[in-house]
């Protein structure tokens, strides 16, 4: 009974409309992520978002989906197994965009990965859930310095619904 909801309404995203503009999240703790060692050449043309969309082009061209993956907030180990869950999706995302944010020499932006509740037109969706790998799910966060505005990005969840940005209002 549980994943009927949620089977309904995959089924109905992929009939009718896109999910992707639906999620909104709820930042439960930060999560600390180790130094990363990741080469990521070149500037971005454009803004913020122009980088997230990078950012996710290459998180999702490097990793994929794995439910068993280890060291998951291990960057340089993900760069070379390019297997991940939603913990290191979003610590691989968060470290390009970083990247990209520093050759483009933006000091606007803080990124930091969050351990948040996922909603889906507006339920809690960890309901449903009793595992902890499903129940724990980490996203990106980049948070405007000047405005105290947020964009949470879902890495792992883009991969399936396309890029998922979910925005909040500053101070």
């Amino acid at each position: 009974m549980k994943y009927t909801l949620i089977i309904t309404l995959l089924i109905l995203s992929v009939f009718t409309f896109n999910l992707k503009h639906f999620f909104t999240y709820k930042e439960l703790r930060v999560v600390e992520v180790g130094v990363n060692h990741l080469d990521v050449n070149g500037g971005v043309e454009g803004g913020i978002e122009d980088i997230i969309r990078l950012s996710l082009d290459k998180t999702t061209d490097k990793l994929s989906f794995s439910p068993f993956s280890k060291n998951n907030l291990n960057v340089d180990y993900l760069d070379k197994s390019g297997k991940a869950h939603c913990w290191g999706y979003a610590a691989y995302n968060n470290a390009v965009i970083t990247k990209l944010l520093k050759n483009n020499n933006n000091k606007d932006y803080i990124v930091y990965q969050s351990r948040a509740k996922v909603y889906l037109f507006g339920f809690d969706l960890h309901q449903f859930f009793t595992n902890k790998g499903l129940v724990d799910h980490d996203i990106s966060v980049i948070l405007n310095k000047k405005t105290g505005s947020k964009i949470y990005v879902d890495p792992s969840l883009s991969e399936v619904f396309g890029t998922i940005l979910s925005y909040t209002t500053g101070k």
